[in-house]
């Protein structure tokens, strides 16, 4: 298995290669359709996600899972709207402080991401892409071994999750390769830095505000 620094590392990695694919895609520019139908994009993909600064400490690397459709305004820039999941794990430290045996969260995010592809029309390419959204924090307890007791103003709440809505950020880069050099397929690889706007609360995972994640996705676009 790879560690968690090893994956960061590819992360950024991934997060600026296109900028250094830019010259090489630069002479790979062929003219294509502007036809309406060729506007409309969709992808889908999964790989990674894996904890950022101080997150690290409580989240364990996990898997995400996305999905998007975009619509070219140009050659270059097309705007997505970006639907993902990721699931990670719970530190063992955080288990162990509270006494559980199993532990994960949940970040959906929804976010509104306008990207622009350097050379967009050869086999190669790269692209960056950044935007804003909203976001779910969701920490669940899937075997709790006792009740939560955990008290807010006068009242005692009992549970074994807590979720929270927020907005988020992120930005990132990606490098795709098409399939056949006149068609609309391509596999995509890219890394992005989403920043999760989470509050600080009594409940574990949320004991201080924000969460970093990096998601690193393998996918299909057409």
């Amino acid at each position: 298995m790879f560690d968690n620094t090893f994956l960061k590392r590819l992360s950024y990695f991934l997060l600026l290669l296109p900028f250094a694919l830019t010259t090489m895609n630069a002479s790979a520019a062929q003219p294509t359709s502007s036809a309406p139908a060729n506007r409309w994009l969709f992808d889908v993909g999964a790989g990674g996600a894996i904890p950022a600064g101080g997150t690290s400490s409580y989240v364990h690397p996990g898997f995400n899972i996305t999905a998007g459709g975009g619509y070219r305004l140009s050659g270059s820039l097309s705007v997505w709207l970006d639907v993902g999941l990721a699931i990670n794990g719970m530190t063992q430290i955080v288990l162990q402080r509270e006494q559980q045996p199993l532990g994960h969260f949940f970040f959906p995010t929804f976010a509104v991401d306008p990207t622009y592809s350097f050379a967009p029309h050869g086999r190669w390419r790269s692209y960056v892409s950044g935007g804003a959204g909203m976001s779910v924090k969701e920490v669940a307890f899937s075997q709790p071994s006792s009740p939560y007791h955990y008290t807010f103003g006068d009242h005692a709440l009992v549970q074994a999750s807590k979720s929270s809505l927020q907005p988020m950020v992120d930005f990132g880069g990606g490098i795709g390769y098409h399939l056949h050099s006149q068609g609309r397929t391509s596999m995509f690889l890219e890394s992005r830095y989403m920043r999760l706007f989470t509050p600080a609360g009594q409940f574990p995972g949320f004991e201080v505000s924000g969460t970093n994640l990096i998601p690193l996705t393998l996918g299909v676009r057409w």
